[in-house]
């Protein structure tokens, strides 16, 4: 966990960098760029092996992110409330296709991203992360691939738009934690 930031004015430009994973943030924990966070449109992360837990939660003005080769890792959906984000930069370890941001393998649903509101989960995903579609309040319409195996708790839950969630014919029931369609 040795990370520094340094944001940049004029271009709105946040930049962490450094080695090793992040803190990990939370409501009692706040992110140090929490102050800025409505000015914040891009961020770049160099040197990042891990993104904590909800870390650009509520940054409304970010349109883009890079995350650097190192980033390995990310946590409960770091993009929650991010409604302007449009362009991802992944690493090697994850693809950004349609809104999705996924594992590079395409098996797990990290977030979906930006203001999509009919969607449709990749026949690949086999697992929904925990708070994936968490808070999106521009989605309307989900569609679930056939071989889903896991939605983790919270993965779909306090979407406002939310009215139809539709599992592909011959769908077995994957394995459902708490909170999903809360």
């Amino acid at each position: 966990e040795d990370c520094s930031f340094e944001y940049y004015h004029s271009s709105h430009q946040l930049k962490i960098f450094g080695s090793g994973r992040m803190t990990t943030y939370s409501n009692d924990n706040k992110a140090p760029w929490d102050v800025i966070k409505e000015k914040i449109q891009t961020i770049s992360l160099n040197g990042i092996t891990h993104i904590s837990d909800f870390a650009f939660e509520g940054l409304t003005s970010l349109t883009s992110i890079s995350f650097g080769n190192e980033l390995s890792s990310i946590g409960k959906n770091p993009f929650i409330e991010c409604s302007s984000l449009t362009h991802i930069n992944p690493s090697m370890y994850f693809k950004y296709e349609n809104g999705l941001l996924m594992t590079h393998d395409g098996k797990e649903l990290i977030s979906l991203i930006g203001s999509e509101k009919d969607v449709y989960v990749p026949a690949s995903i086999k697992i929904i992360r925990e708070y994936a579609i968490y808070q999106n309040n521009q989605i309307e319409s989900l569609v679930l691939p056939k071989r889903l195996e896991m939605i983790r708790s919270y993965s779909i839950s306090n979407c406002e738009k939310l009215s139809y969630v539709y599992a592909l014919t011959n769908v077995t029931l994957p394995t459902i934690e708490e909170g999903f369609l809360e």
